[in-house]
């Protein structure tokens, strides 16, 4: 069922929050009632000369709020500790596309971490490191040596690095065509 703008169904917005406080401005919305979803990845941080693995938002500074702006009050939203304000056009709130947040809700676990990510990566595609000394570096899966492995061609300067990364470091930037036969795997050449 296609939903217009006028639809009197409840609707995700984007709230912008106030910087690192995306917890904060959801514990404060749910508390209000309304519905929130906040979208998390793994994201590996080095502190102490320890690698940990921590959950980080999606999309740091923003998170979604579900509430019909057509009967419910929105204007506390903008009032609420941690958040900035509700993303709005000309004074009023706008409705993301129909199926976006839900496509993630899928995706993610009941603590928001998106799950479902590194399942998608195939040999051509371009992904995003996450954390790590490549962080937000983008390159192309060359293999996937082990189910919890990626293998990336990622273009420096002056010249192409191999490396392998784990697989929940990687996020999908972009899906290489599927349609037809890629290139050789490197053991059908030998």
């Amino acid at each position: 069922m296609i939903q217009h703008a006028g639809s009197d169904l409840p609707r995700w917005y984007a709230v912008r929050t106030q910087p690192r406080a995306e917890d904060r401005a959801q514990r404060n919305l749910e508390a209000q009632g309304f519905e929130t979803f906040a979208p998390r990845i793994a994201r590996s941080v080095r502190h102490a000369r320890r690698t940990q693995w921590r959950l980080a938002p999606l999309f740091p500074g923003y998170m979604f709020v579900r509430l019909d702006a057509s009967r419910q009050r929105w204007r506390p939203i903008d009032a609420t500790f941690g958040v900035a304000n509700i993303v709005k056009v000309a004074q009023t709130p706008v409705p993301l596309p129909v199926g976006l947040v839900e496509h993630l809700q899928v995706l993610a676990a009941e603590t928001g971490e998106l799950t479902g990510l590194e399942s998608t990566i195939a040999v051509g595609d371009k992904v995003r490191v996450l954390g790590g000394a490549f962080d937000n570096w983008i390159g192309e899966v060359l293999s996937l040596p082990a189910p919890d492995r990626v293998m990336l061609l990622i273009s420096m300067a002056t010249r192409e690095v191999k490396v392998t990364i784990p697989r929940k470091s990687a996020m999908l930037v972009e899906a290489a065509s599927r349609m037809g036969p890629g290139p050789p795997d490197k053991d059908a050449r030998e």
